[in-house]
């Protein structure tokens, strides 16, 4: 398992739409807001 860091994000993303955006480069197995 890999785990990637993305910062300056706004408060109001949600775990969805961080799945959505990552989808394409592979399976998201578990987001931390």
């Amino acid at each position: 398992m890999k785990s990637l860091f993305v910062g300056n994000m706004s408060f109001q993303t949600s775990e969805s739409e961080l799945r959505e955006l990552f989808a394409p480069f592979g399976q998201v197995t578990r987001v931390h807001l």
